[in-house]
């Protein structure tokens, strides 16, 4: 979820303690999870991945550009990002293969790539069993595929057999373009390949055009709409956990100029402030809609279309309709000695929260940090969901670089309701069921035959529910 975290990148948010001089903090450290090592000399801070086989330098920043997220306690290193915290224990020095010089060749081997990528997903996936994975099977059935002779074309084929039976949408192999696209070339055509394409912001205006043809309210929003149906319901949908930000882009103006827009906002920030700058973005948006729709009788929160990003932002959402901070769920890392880093993630309360009945619009569209809504949800009893089944991909997707220069990221982090249920891989149900069918296109097209009927359904649920 982002769902999108990454820790190596997380790093660079971060910054010291007032009282943590960088004395105090120099020395090497382990992650407690995640397959990470951290030197803190001479005012820089250094982090290295390492399997068994591989060890290698990916990111370098000062001290200097630091502040109060990373401290010390006792002899751990700590590391605030999002709703994450992140624990190092102080080592004594780096493992001897992280200063091991490979040559060119080495780094280019298609086994040892492979090796690296395989000790990887063994230290750190958390869902073989929950996917019906038989690791050391198929480890031994890929590992037969590949020589010293294999093409990097032949090796990302191979890689991408091995990994399609996951169905896991946080596993992803990145490879440079050249190499994909024959990839693709070679790909057979789907069921879902055959249906008319439709985009999908698209499909969620169309949809939202029948919620809201009473009373519009949007405002300074590209990807979130809210206004008022005709019988009084407030209506929000938001579609995506990130750059909810108004960047002064026209309304009517392409996606690439708002895309492009935001990308050069983001290179004039620090990571921390564009963290802020993200947080706030979403901040925005719900003070103009919350304070459009406070007088309704009930508000749906459509997020059908939602394929996730931070779930920072997804907590603030869902904190418009808490009264008291709650233990929302627990999270941990999977590592090859078993779970590190357990963590329990508080929702935060609204001074002044919407506590009248809330409908959340869910599908297997529904994904990542959108899945925290539905997790957070479970501890919101004026909060109910309807639709269909959530995607089932909770877990950060954990990067790690493979010697090659591709990377790959998996699914390593376990998260649980506060009755220990997980719900990877089969998503959260909705209590309303509206039998959505779940492939991309197929709800896509779904929608699009007869999205008034579409809502004609939902508006019923909402009448049969017990709200």
């Amino acid at each position: 979820m982002c769902t999108f975290l990454i820790l190596s990148s997380a790093i660079l948010f971060c910054s010291f303690k007032e009282g943590n001089t960088s004395t105090q903090l120099n020395g090497a450290y382990e992650s407690m999870g995640y397959g990470r090592l951290v030197v803190i000399k001479d005012g820089y801070f250094h982090i290295y991945d390492k399997t068994a086989s591989w060890c290698t330098p990916s990111i370098e920043a000062p001290l200097e550009m630091f502040g109060d997220d990373i401290f010390l306690s006792n002899d751990t290193l700590n590391f605030k990002w999002g709703i994450n915290t992140y624990k190092f224990r102080r080592i004594d020095a780096l493992p001897p293969h992280c200063s091991a010089k490979l040559s060119e060749e080495q780094l280019n081997d298609p086994l040892f790539n492979f090796e690296v990528l395989a000790e990887n997903f063994s230290d750190h996936y958390a869902y073989f069993e929950t996917r019906h994975i038989n690791w050391d099977s198929l480890y031994q059935a890929t590992k037969g595929k590949i020589s010293t002779e294999t093409s990097r074309t032949e090796l990302y084929q191979i890689l991408i057999s091995m990994l399609e039976p996951f169905h896991d949408m946080h596993i992803d192999l990145r490879v440079p373009d050249s190499v994909k696209q024959v990839q693709k070339e070679s790909q057979q055509p789907t069921q879902e390949d055959t249906l008319p394409s439709y985009n999908l912001y698209e499909v969620a205006n169309t949809t939202a055009d029948c919620f809201l043809k009473a009373d519009e309210l949007t405002q300074n929003s590209r990807f979130a709409r809210w206004g008022i149906t005709e019988n009084n319901l407030g209506y929000l949908q938001i579609n995506q956990m990130f750059a909810l930000v108004n960047l002064e882009v026209p309304d009517n103006a392409p996606d690439e100029e708002f895309w492009k827009a935001y990308e050069n906002k983001l290179e004039t920030m620090t990571p921390k402030q564009s963290e802020k700058f993200e947080a706030d973005g979403i901040a925005n948006i719900m003070d103009m809609a919350m304070k459009d729709l406070n007088n309704t009788k009930g508000l749906i929160l459509d997020v059908r279309f939602n394929g996730g990003g931070h779930d920072k932002v997804a907590m603030e959402i869902m904190r418009r309709f808490n009264t008291k901070p709650r233990l929302a769920f627990t999270k941990m890392a999977h590592s090859k000695s078993g779970y590190a880093n357990k963590q329990k993630i508080i929702l935060d309360k609204d001074d002044s929260p919407y506590t009248k009945s809330v409908y959340i619009l869910t599908s297997s569209q529904s994904a990542s940090a959108t899945e925290i809504m539905a997790l957070c949800s479970f501890v919101l009893e004026h909060v109910g969901r309807i639709g269909s089944s959530t995607q089932g991909i909770f877990s950060d997707q954990l990067e790690k670089p493979l010697p090659i220069g591709w990377s790959i990221t998996l699914s390593n982090e376990v998260y649980l309701d506060n009755n220990g249920n997980n719900y990877e891989g089969i998503g959260i149900a909705p209590d309303i069921e509206l039998e959505y069918p779940a492939g991309m296109q197929s709800f896509f097209n779904h929608l699009m035959k007869s999205p008034e009927t579409d809502y004609q359904k939902i508006l019923k649920a909402i009448d049969n529910s017990n709200r």
